[in-house]
């Protein structure tokens, strides 16, 4: 709770999907597993937001807010290049064995 400060803080769900994956959540019973899969499902979608709104923080930070009031066409231009750099790095991660 500490982290929701208005600032974008993600929220850690290391935890759950750790219990998750080792299959120790079989232990709790189905309502409670419901329960905490509601509010992971929330931190997730909060966490997505709070991404998106860093996204938008460094864009005008840096300067690069040239790039939402120029329009269409720089912004479309910026994100381009944005996924050709993020598939390179899934591709360099692939090849090391990493995904």
């Amino acid at each position: 709770m500490k982290l929701l400060t208005g600032k974008g803080n993600l929220l850690p769900t290391k935890m759950w999907e750790s219990i998750v994956t080792s299959g120790d959540v079989k232990v709790l019973p189905f309502n409670e597993r419901t329960q905490l899969f509601t509010i992971y499902f929330e931190i997730e979608n909060h966490n997505y937001e709070a991404k998106r709104v860093r996204d938008s923080a460094v864009v005008a930070l840096t300067g690069s807010h040239r790039v939402i009031l120029a329009g269409r066409d720089q912004a479309e231009s910026y994100w381009r290049s944005l996924s050709k750099n993020l598939i390179e790095e899934e591709k360099n991660l692939v090849k090391k064995g990493r995904l």
